[in-house]
């Protein structure tokens, strides 16, 4: 038994015995993060006190949380912008929006939208291209990679401008009483789509010349790249739906907007856990996949979510309602428990990957045990013995022959061994790159909301809460002072729990420090997730009445 602890000591990294019959104990507790996942309660609770006396905890949690707002930023100036260009409309026309009709405003937003959209998917893909760049400064490659691709795609995206303005057009004007299913939209969003496709199959073909050579007619696999693409945008269409709904039913009352608040973060964790189930049974090594499938649903849910908060606290425009604050606090809140939860998945999880690990791992160790002796009983027999040993190991399969010749089946145990330290650093890693896209999408949800409800709040095309329009000057000046102390209380909230939650995380062996090489593309992510956000509630907030 002692031989078999110290097989398996040397087996499972991170452990030790200190005897026979008694549990493993950790080694080198203070030591990398990693291995406080399987460490005994007493000497977890020790790391974590240890950890949380160190300054580095601390320090480490503030760069995170600034480094998420600074980067943050950009997204949301961007996302002002855009939204501030969508108040126009048509400005070809050079007639203001209320003098607009639906079918123009509304056609004008889709080609808006398709540029936005179009114009943010070529800075994300020049973005990926100066990875295969090694020319040059990195801004110099952007704007190189970035050109190349414009004048590619220069045709295509005409086209595609064309189609969807005059399809938007055409839907609006033959019914005019379908404008609140928004069919002009989807069908636009469709061709936008076949757009990004066509975009996506260009990047592809850039990075991989190989590619090219491969017949492009074959129908079934069209289809097939189709589907996929589809498949990779539902959770959009899923929030698009989501925005849909919230547009055509304004949520009044406490009651309402706290089950719209509720059903929205729980379909924003929901999305969450699919997406990092999905990026971690597909055994995908990149990143980036995670920030894509977690950042851009929380960013969608988030911001129309603060929307509900802001419309219900709208009721007097002179004060600071304590509606907004006390629900930023209540997600707040929410937004704790989660995460902590998370963390208590993660460690169960590993500890129960570990665990069947080991049983393997005995019951290899067993089987050797069991072979060396029966070998021993098998040399004690003499030369007629050994010589049916040969014939009985002859006729044995590889497996159990290594076995019974006492040779320790070392590429098995390796593999098993290797197995559970690549699935728990892809866990732990993935797990850290959903907790920093959802820390960027909540801080420009937050930006993102108020943008949406200052534009549009009493817009002639979508009158968010054209019910507390304000007469006078003196009123609009309050109003806006209200407007920015609930931005400046959702920021200091959302920056205190991201803080709280960095620490916690920090100290139970979360690696923050995995994706500081993404930062440029985390910007450009940042942009493209805020202007599809922005382009989405501009597309569906408008109203034909």
């Amino acid at each position: 038994m002692k031989l078999m602890a110290k097989r398996f000591a040397q087996i499972v990294p991170g452990h030790d015995t200190d005897g026979e019959g008694q549990q493993p104990r950790a080694k080198n507790a203070n030591n990398p993060a990693l291995a406080s996942f399987y460490q005994p309660k007493s000497i977890k609770m020790e790391s974590i006190c240890s950890k949380l006396r160190e300054r580095s905890t601390w320090s480490d949690a503030v760069v995170i949380v600034m480094l998420v707002i600074l980067n943050s930023l950009t997204g949301v100036a961007i996302a002002i912008a855009v939204n501030y260009i969508f108040t126009f409309g048509n400005f070809f026309s050079g007639r203001s929006p209320d003098q607009q009709s639906f079918a123009e405003f509304s056609s004008a937003c889709m080609g808006l939208s398709t540029v936005f959209v179009s114009v943010s998917m070529l800075c994300l893909q020049a973005t990926l291209q100066i990875e295969h760049e090694q020319s040059g400064s990195k801004f110099m490659t952007f704007v190189r990679c970035f050109i190349r691709l414009l004048r590619i795609v220069s045709p295509r995206l005409a086209l595609s401008l064309v189609f969807a303005v005059t399809v938007s057009y055409t839907i609006t004007i033959a019914s005019p009483g379908m404008a609140k299913y928004k069919l002009h939209f989807y069908v636009g969003g469709w061709l936008m789509n076949t757009h990004l496709i066509g975009l996506s199959n260009i990047v592809k073909r850039l990075q991989h010349p190989a590619l090219s050579v491969r017949p492009t007619s074959d129908g079934k696999r069209c289809l097939q790249k189709i589907f996929n693409h589809l498949l990779a945008l539902a959770p959009v269409y899923l929030c698009a739906g989501a925005i849909h709904y919230i547009s055509v039913h304004i949520l009044h009352g406490h009651a309402n907007t706290l089950a719209c608040t509720l059903v929205g973060v729980f379909v924003k964790l929901l999305m969450q856990e699919c997406a990092k189930h999905y990026v971690v049974t597909a055994e995908s090594s990149d990143l980036k996949l995670s920030y894509v499938a977690v950042g851009l649903p929380t960013v969608l849910i988030d911001t129309q979510v603060r929307m509900v908060l802001l419309h219900a606290s709208s009721g007097n425009p002179t004060t600071l309602s304590s509606w907004s604050a006390q629900g930023s606090a209540l997600l707040s809140l929410f937004e704790i428990a989660a995460r902590f939860g998370k963390i208590v998945l993660i460690r169960f999880g590993i500890r129960t990957h570990h665990r069947k690990v080991t049983k393997r791992l005995s019951e290899t160790l067993s089987q050797m045990s069991a072979s060396r002796r029966l070998s021993s009983c098998h040399d004690a027999r003499g030369s007629q013995g050994s010589q049916v040993s040969l014939t009985r190991q002859n006729s044995m399969s590889p497996r159990h022959k290594s076995i019974f010749t006492r040779q320790a089946p070392a590429t098995t145990i390796e593999e098993m061994k290797m197995e559970f330290v690549q699935w728990r650093h892809r866990t732990l890693h993935f797990h850290a790159a959903e907790i920093h896209a959802h820390m960027y999408a909540e801080t420009m949800a937050i930006g993102c909301s108020m943008s949406l409800y200052y534009f549009f709040r009493c817009h002639a095309k979508y009158r968010l809460d054209c019910a507390t329009a304000l007469s006078s000057n003196e009123e609009w000046s309050l109003s806006l002072h209200r407007q920015a102390a609930t931005l400046l209380v959702q920021i200091t909230l959302q920056a205190v729990t991201d803080f709280v939650c960095c620490v916690m995380e920090i100290v139970n062996g979360i690696p923050h420090n995995g994706s500081r090489h993404l930062g440029k593309f985390i910007a450009a992510l940042s942009i493209n997730c805020a202007v599809i956000n922005i382009v989405l509630s501009a597309d569906l907030y408008v109203s034909g009445e």
